[in-house]
């Protein structure tokens, strides 16, 4: 399977995400931590953590990918078809993959710990904007521990794809709350 990764379209999205994440953070307040089991075994602060963090974590190899700069860059590599299925699809599989151990979150989080990390993925993305026509042509390979080899296109796409996912399942949580 070949298709096309659009940086720039995968940059706005995550913008838009990052904008939806700030707005949940003030409309959920006091019921951030509050687990709705019948939609996830995480509340909303913990997905929003795990997001948030993930995402800064890939934005940062996209950079280093741009820059040629990062001691986890590999010169060759190669997507594996099952993660190239996913990154061409619309939206990434619920359930089907458990996050990995350096990305979940505490039982309980603290609202200031996403802000922290929401402040981040904004620095990253700022710095992105200037360099996002590098972003397709950048050499070099990261390891993401689940899908295996990515280019910078790959981590752009995954990470506009896994906050679109924890975006709407946020959504889903808070209609479940107010419901």
């Amino acid at each position: 399977m070949v298709c096309e990764f659009h940086a720039k379209a995968d940059l706005q999205a995550i913008q838009s995400c990052v904008r939806g994440f700030q707005s949940l953070l003030d409309r959920l307040g006091p019921s951030l931590n509050t687990r709705v089991e019948a939609v996830s075994g995480w509340s909303p602060a913990q997905h929003l953590y795990h997001v948030v963090l993930a995402t800064d974590l890939g934005l940062g190899n996209v950079l280093a990918l741009v820059r040629g700069k990062g001691i986890l860059i590999r010169e060759s590599g190669a997507i594996h078809p099952e993660t190239e299925a996913i990154l061409c699809s619309d939206s990434i599989p619920r359930g089907a993959a458990q996050a990995p151990r350096m990305v979940q979150p505490n039982e309980r989080v603290e609202r200031e710990q996403v802000e922290i990390e929401l402040t981040n993925v904004d620095r990253s993305l700022q710095e992105l904007e200037s360099l996002a026509d590098s972003i397709a042509t950048s050499p070099g390979w990261i390891k993401h521990q689940v899908l295996g080899p990515l280019n910078a296109s790959h981590w752009m796409r995954f990470c506009s794809l896994h906050a679109q996912h924890h975006l709407a399942i946020i959504e889903e949580i808070e209609s479940a709350l107010v419901s």
